[in-house]
């Protein structure tokens, strides 16, 4: 069923979807199972030892069980925290909208991660030394999230994960870092991440052939909107407070944040947002829809008829899918990706760019941010087997690097870097990125005009890993997370890593729960105006610089 015009609103339309319904008489159903009792032999009195009080993991027949408005679902207890995988929060036919998912009668075990939404599928690489993954069975019917939380019975702030992989790959376990169970137990909340529909399928606009496709091209944005108002339908059964809901999200995940913010859908299910290393995307209708045509054309099916396109295997559509984007991009002369489409009602306007907040922009607090190396850091050049050991060089090899890099921009650059980071060897100056850093930039001008609490940081903080690393991509989430041990062969987890983890898994809880992410094991974050330029710099010692990079930025550009 579609949503004419999405004139009737978010709730009218997800109940014309079939998304909410009914929640009466709901319980939460916790009680405690028994041990089965020893039959001919005590193993105790052959090994001797000393079980612990509490089970390090409790899987029970009734301990925990939550009623959500699908069905009952059981999760189990990891060390004091009720945690569930899988949940179903919505389901949809391919290119469709997504509607509830089938009840279930009885209770319906939730102690697997769903399967994550088809993707191309991606061998072992030497990067994943420094950045793991968890590859996982794919499904297209993928809505699934999993919840985290201390106690089902609480009110706690709630943070909902949504993964990277811009708009074509990831999940919500695509990392080994992204498990919720250290936020939720030392940030005090609930913690929600989620797996929604990708690539071709969440992003394919087929809206000129039906009705039933007119929002096929944010499909993908549509499962994050279902999941949110799963959030606001049942999270409150599970020790959350649906009315304190903070999205967090880093490249691709930051990304969809920002399409959040001006998604009419998706007003006042999120109250606080933070956006890690995120960049402009967006695909204009035109673009979109001849993309669509050229997917038919790869195919070798009748443009339009979408019954045929939904019996297609995937890899073939999706190769297919990859390769009209190809060709689409060349005909109207830009590069195209796949991602959310301008289309006016789900997607009213593109936040990465001057004036496009709407006025719910000014009623959401936000952090925002980037990391020193994104895809800049000499650990890029480890992996490809490049000169790497940088703090070894002398200062003509440095000077005869950054003359070949910047050519006479180089003492700009070297004096402007020096005062951004005056911590940091001017060898660093190589490793700068601007990509990430300089659509962050532009948003924060643009957000910080509007009246809603802003706070800017950077991630510049080197490993102590062969010889020094500069942070890359993707590095600052285990601190957040609280999961460095997880990925230490990158940051050594080192006594100083552990004292950043804890630094910076306290600001982004804090800010959960209050809109501000001051807390009493750091320095204070003060927010960010366009006249003090304020930012946190996340180094061994942090520190708050003004405007500290505005120059060097210049530089690179001048």
């Amino acid at each position: 069923m579609s949503a004419k015009g999405l004139n009737i609103g978010r709730r009218d339309f997800l109940k014309a979807s079939g998304l909410t319904a009914a929640a009466a008489a709901f319980t939460t159903c916790v009680g405690a199972g028994s041990a089965p009792k020893a039959d001919a032999c005590d193993l105790s009195k052959i090994f001797p030892s000393k079980k612990p009080s509490t089970p390090e993991i409790v899987f029970d027949v009734d301990d925990p069980i939550v009623q959500t408005t699908a069905g009952k679902v059981r999760g189990f207890i990891d060390n004091g925290i009720y945690t569930f995988r899988g949940i179903p929060y919505a389901e949809a036919d391919r290119f469709e909208e997504p509607h509830a998912p089938t009840a279930w009668d009885g209770v319906r075990n939730c102690v697997v991660y769903g399967g994550i939404c088809p993707q191309e599928s991606r061998g072992i690489k030497a990067s994943e030394m420094i950045n793991p993954h968890v590859f996982w069975p794919m499904e297209e019917n993928c809505q699934k999230l999993n919840v985290w939380s201390k106690d089902v019975t609480a009110k706690k702030p709630v943070m909902f994960w949504i993964h990277g992989g811009a708009y074509s790959t990831g999940s919500s376990i695509e990392q080994p870092c992204y498990e919720g169970h250290n936020l939720c137990d030392q940030g005090d909340v609930v913690v929600v991440s989620i797996n929604h529909r990708l690539n071709c399928l969440g992003y394919l606009n087929l809206s000129a052939y039906g009705e039933t496709y007119r929002y096929s091209g944010n499909a993908g944005m549509l499962d994050i909107v279902a999941a949110l108002q799963w959030v606001q339908d049942n999270i409150a059964r599970f020790g959350g407070d649906p009315d304190n809901v903070t999205v967090f999200g880093q490249s691709g995940g930051g990304c969809k944040i920002m399409n959040l913010l001006c998604m009419p859908l998706s007003k006042g299910l999120f109250h606080k947002c933070i956006v890690q290393s995120g960049r402009n995307a967006e695909t204009l209708p035109e673009d979109a829809k001849l993309v669509a045509k050229k997917l038919f054309e790869e195919l070798g099916i009748a443009e339009g008829n979408v019954d045929e396109l939904k019996k297609v295997e995937y890899d073939r559509l999706r190769v297919a899918g990859d390769a009209a984007l190809s060709k689409a991009g060349k005909e109207v002369g830009r590069s195209l990706m796949w991602s959310p489409v301008m289309d006016g009602e789900v997607q009213s306007a593109n936040a990465w760019t001057a004036a496009s907040f709407p006025e719910r922009g000014n009623e959401i607090p936000m952090i925002i941010g980037t990391v020193f190396g994104e895809m800049t850091s000499n650990a890029m050049d480890m992996l490809k087997n490049a000169e790497y050991e940088k703090n070894t060089w002398d200062s003509a090899k440095v000077d005869a690097k950054l003359a070949e890099k910047y050519g006479e921009k180089k003492d700009a650059v070297v004096a402007a870097f020096q005062k951004a980071y005056p911590n940091k060897p001017i060898v660093d100056a190589l490793y700068v990125d601007t990509l990430f850093h300089g659509d962050t930039k532009k948003a924060i001008e643009t957000r910080a005009k509007t009246s809603a609490p802003l706070y800017t940081y950077m991630f510049s903080y080197e490993f102590p890993t062969l010889g020094g690393l500069l942070p890359t991509h993707c590095s600052d989430l285990p601190f957040v997370f609280g999961n460095v041990s997880k990925h230490g062969t990158l940051n050594g987890a080192t006594e100083e890593g552990h004292k950043l983890e804890s630094i910076m898994l306290g600001a982004w809880s804090a800010f959960a729960h209050t809109g501000d992410p001051d807390h009493d094991g750091m320095i204070d974050w003060p927010a960010y105006t366009t006249e003090t330029g304020a930012t946190m710099i996340f180094e061994p010692e942090c520190r708050i610089g003004y405007h500290h990079d505005d120059d060097l930025m210049n530089a690179f550009n001048g």
